[in-house]
């Protein structure tokens, strides 16, 4: 089945019809004008127009050529991501009274997606300023040196307040006692003035720069809205690949960075930490550890490589309106990096080919490239050039205790960001099973199916006696998809037992006697 054959499936959800009839009278068009040139009815086109009937594939892209204008115009995937992270952030316990559900997310982006970015942001702000508060909470109740000046204002506001008592009750004070009690009233005063310009500059020193925004949220909004596909640094990726040896060593990259860069490599056999390598860009070198696997070497070096001859075109890619301070975009640079050394490794022309010969089965495309199941797992996630995309795929990362770290949805897949994940995905099943990939047919309460696969990964310590580190990998994919994956084959069929209901959240999940329920649902549904 080819991707534009199911355009529809994964463009429903967000109201059109607005822009559609905005659109149409911008060119002066009636709606009888408009039906007849898309071949419909006058009624039909207006139930799209009023959002009573929703559209995709080769009928939104004939209205798409008939008002002259993009697909992207008509259904903005930015749109999709703000309407699924209002529909998480609705699900807050801040909510919990209004009964707010998914579609009211949806029709509020659809008719004024400008109001939904705004909300968007008015939560944003209020979820930075309540872990502020939080932090510095925390930090009153724990940091030595914030109790200690707390301590010493409270004992100078109450050496200041019995003088003053004192002052104002007893009429009779000899004058040189009374000055002398001024004398203590004004020095304790300044004791107290220097106590709270103490306590201030150590809270403006936890503040940072002052800059405004999350640069995590931001960074995930850049990535999504580019579909995790970014072809200027494709490009450059393959100018690089083509300067490096056929084989794809660690070697190879070693070397290249050697001549071009001067870069100094060395391999540490003490025990280290730093994640196993640590790069001094002063004497240009970098340290590797003896006891990095291979496929962490390789990318290490082919990330240092990405990051010294692609200046330009990584600086370039982070100058975005979406990347609103310094630290957000040095965080898509470092995410840019990652991006441009798995498309080092792994030359999008010929992995494509080989996903799809070999039915994304993951681990022979680890025996093929070489890879890690994190990055081979990435790197497919990022085949989307238009004209030779791969499967629409979601990816997660997530520790044992439910932290996600890495995420990019579907539109009609919601990742979380600010709640829990259900525990029946996949993912978590993973951890259970150590080193083995489960495949799983999970059932949104929407009805909507989707393929599952996920394994658990544990990287390796670089030093005798340091923990091991642990994530959960899933990517997963829309059910219409199964046939192309080496995963669906034991997925078909009409019964029950393949299927596992799963939901987004808790509080999205309308399920009714769901054993691994943690929170209320917001949503009710009393057939599920």
């Amino acid at each position: 089945m080819s991707n534009i054959g199911k355009l529809g499936k994964t463009s429903q959800g967000i109201p059109i019809g607005h822009r559609l009839r905005e659109r149409r009278r911008e060119l002066n068009l009636t709606q009888g004008e408009l039906a007849r040139r898309v071949g419909m009815s006058v009624s039909y086109l207006s139930l799209i127009e009023n959002d009573k009937r929703s559209i995709g594939g080769r009928l939104l892209q004939r209205f798409a050529q008939t008002l002259e204008t993009g697909l992207d115009v008509l259904s903005d995937v930015s749109d999709s991501r703000v309407a699924q992270e209002l529909t998480g952030i609705f699900s807050d316990s801040l909510f919990e009274q209004s009964e707010i559900g998914e579609r009211p997310a949806q029709r509020l982006v659809g008719t004024d997606p400008a109001l939904a970015r705004a909300v968007l942001r008015l939560y944003r702000a209020y979820a930075e300023a309540r872990g502020q508060v939080d932090a510095l909470s925390h930090r009153l109740h724990q940091d030595p040196v914030l109790l200690e000046l707390s301590h010493q204002i409270l004992s100078r506001v109450t050496s200041v307040r019995s003088v003053s008592e004192l002052l104002l009750e007893v009429e009779d004070i000899p004058a040189p006692r009374r000055r002398r009690f001024h004398d203590s009233l004004a020095q304790e005063s300044r004791n107290l003035g220097e106590v709270i310009g103490a306590l201030l500059d150590v809270l403006n020193s936890a503040a940072g720069d002052g800059e405004t925004g999350n640069p995590a949220d931001e960074v995930d909004d850049f990535i999504i809205d580019h579909g995790n596909y970014f072809p200027a640094l494709e490009e450059e990726a393959d100018r690089l690949r083509r300067r490096l040896p056929e084989s794809m060593q660690a070697r190879g990259l070693a070397d290249l960075l050697a001549d071009s860069h001067g870069i100094d490599i060395r391999v540490d056999t003490r025990q280290g930490g730093d994640g196993g390598f640590r790069y001094d860009p002063d004497s240009r070198r970098l340290t590797l550890f003896e006891r990095l696997p291979e496929p962490t070497v390789r990318f290490q070096l082919a990330r240092l490589l990405a990051r010294l001859s692609s200046i330009e075109a990584l600086s370039a890619a982070v100058q975005d309106s979406r990347l609103t301070t310094s630290q957000a975009r040095q965080r898509a640079q470092q995410a840019l990096e990652s991006y441009v050394a798995g498309a080092i490794v792994f030359p999008y022309a010929a992995f494509h080919a080989s996903a799809v010969d070999l039915r994304y089965d993951v681990e022979l495309l680890i025996q093929r490239y070489g890879g890690s199941f994190e990055q081979v797992c990435h790197r497919l996630v990022t085949l989307r050039r238009p004209g030779h995309e791969g499967i629409p795929l979601a990816f997660l990362r997530v520790d044992p205790a439910g932290n996600i770290s890495k995420r990019f949805s579907l539109p009609n897949l919601r990742l979380p960001r600010y709640r829990e994940s259900c525990a029946y995905w996949a993912v978590y099943q993973a951890f259970a099973m150590p080193e083995s990939i489960i495949a799983q047919r999970a059932v949104l309460p929407n009805g909507n199916e989707f393929v599952m696969i996920a394994r658990s990964v544990t990287k390796q310590a670089v030093s005798f006696g340091a923990p091991r580190t642990r994530f959960g990998i899933m990517i997963a994919c829309d059910f219409d998809y199964r046939a192309d994956l080496v995963y669906g084959d034991g997925l078909q069929g009409d019964a029950a037992s393949l299927r596992t209901p799963v939901g987004i959240t808790c509080r999205l999940c309308p399920r009714h006697g769901c054993q691994q329920r943690a929170h209320a649902p917001i949503l009710q549904d009393p057939g599920l």
